[in-house]
């Protein structure tokens, strides 16, 4: 509440109203359409409807419209006033959706077999977590997984290990988290590079380290941030380690660790929150105290009241016919969560 006091009302308003600039409304299919853009790939710049783009800025109208009601009657900033539209045009926005094939085209007229730079679509998996079909996730895995270059930086393969995680293909995450790393690392610091061996790219590239480091906190020890709470979802060693330590993960002012072994992972609370307490459940059954979380095992970790008052968290709730019989998804935004590593050993 105090970031939005200071700035983020700001942020919400301006960045809202830069995407209500940024679309146009399209008779032909009655959907708001996105012009001129580059997505995560970019191989492919000035394209129409990139889907990556288009949930995002979905995700920030959303948001920007529940953050104006937050501004206004929460924090009481009489500068700001409850906004109703940007969620309209959220719901209303292009979601390209290829029904034969059952996967998302990266932008209108995309052709397949195309090559692409890196992971653009992949991402709706991970990090957005955008809700589809899992025959869609897959598909769009598969097939993105196969025209992406060679030389493409790092980081894209550490959301594969994500992807394929979630899509339970364990053997298939592991050998994207070994390419995650093994031919960017340089010698003799051991620091990332943008590109394998024999490409010219930066130095030092904290991105790729960064995408590895998602790959196993996200991807292997499970950990997930939704709209409502934060969930840590199969967790796993990644391959060759016998264990592995998160030492502290912050939410919501408490504190946990996670410790994995081989055949489970112990999650225990190491600092309480009193002033928001929370609400523990695993596979639906509430539980407290050291919890043993298996492979097969989802643990959920959600407060046991908002404090918004009456401004309700939205639906989410983007996509509509575009050329290609596309289908609705909802979407999830990681609305005033915050996790924090601060250690991994």
């Amino acid at each position: 509440m105090d970031y939005m006091r200071q700035e983020g009302c700001q942020l919400a308003v301006e960045s809202a109203e830069f995407w209500e600039s940024r679309v146009k409304w399209n008779e032909g299919s009655q959907r708001y359409d996105i012009h001129g853009v580059m997505g995560p790939d970019e191989d492919h710049h000035n394209v129409t409807n990139n889907v990556y783009t288009n949930v995002i800025a979905g995700y920030n109208l959303y948001f920007s419209e529940f953050a104006s009601c937050i501004c206004r009657k929460v924090l009481n900033l009489q500068e700001y006033e409850v906004v109703e539209k940007w969620s309209q045009i959220a719901r209303q926005l292009t979601l390209l959706h290829d029904s034969e094939h059952d996967y998302h085209p990266q932008f209108e007229g995309y052709e397949r077999g195309t090559a692409i730079k890196q992971a653009d679509v992949v991402l709706l998996g991970f990090p957005l977590q955008y809700p589809m079909d899992e025959t869609t996730k897959k598909n769009n895995l598969h097939y993105y997984s196969e025209v992406t270059r060679e030389d493409g930086p790092a980081m894209t393969w550490s959301m594969h290990v994500v992807g394929h995680l979630d899509i339970q293909e364990v053997n298939e995450a592991a050998q994207n988290f070994k390419r995650s790393y093994d031919n960017y690392i340089r010698r003799p610091f051991m620091v990332w590079s943008e590109v394998t061996e024999g490409f010219v790219g930066a130095g030092n590239f904290i991105t790729g380290a960064g995408g590895f480091l998602q790959g196993v906190i996200n991807g292997y020890a499970g950990v997930r941030l939704h709209q409502d709470s934060m969930t840590i979802e199969h967790p796993r060693l990644p391959p060759g380690v016998t264990s592995l330590t998160i030492n502290r993960i912050s939410y919501l002012g408490s504190t946990f660790r996670i410790s994995l072994q081989d055949t489970f992972a112990l999650f225990t609370v190491t600092q309480t929150n009193l002033s928001k307490p929370l609400l523990f459940t695993l596979n639906d059954q509430e539980v407290d105290g050291e919890i043993q979380i298996t492979p097969n095992d989802i643990l959920v970790i959600k407060p046991k009241s908002f404090d918004f008052e009456d401004c309700a968290l939205p639906s989410n709730i983007i996509g509509g016919t575009k050329s290609l019989q596309l289908a609705s998804n909802i979407i999830l935004i990681t609305a005033f969560s915050t996790i924090v590593i601060n250690s991994l050993m």
